[in-house]
């Protein structure tokens, strides 16, 4: 474990995941986009779903490319749910 992820970083995680993107450090990338992902308040913008999709084939992960597909669309299903069961 580095001293880094023990103490923490003073720079923003959204600037290091695109400057490991630039750096072709997609995994590094990708464990900043999902610690984004993770900590977002509301539900996660339409570039965050674009960015982890891109990441992950670039990592030949298809199986977890294809499930940040899946997921929004229940996700709204969900709400859609919810909604009605409180009416």
């Amino acid at each position: 474990m580095d001293l880094c992820e023990v103490v923490g970083l003073p720079i923003d995680p959204v600037r290091l995941g695109e400057r490991a993107m630039h750096c072709r450090a997609y995994a590094k990338a990708l464990h900043y986009k999902e610690e984004e992902y993770h900590n977002a308040k509301e539900e996660p913008h339409a570039h965050v779903y674009e960015a982890l999709i891109s990441i992950n084939n670039k990592l030949q992960q298809k199986e977890a490319a294809a499930g940040k597909v899946h997921f929004p669309h229940i996700y709204l299903l969900l709400q859609i749910r919810r909604l009605n069961d409180i009416n």
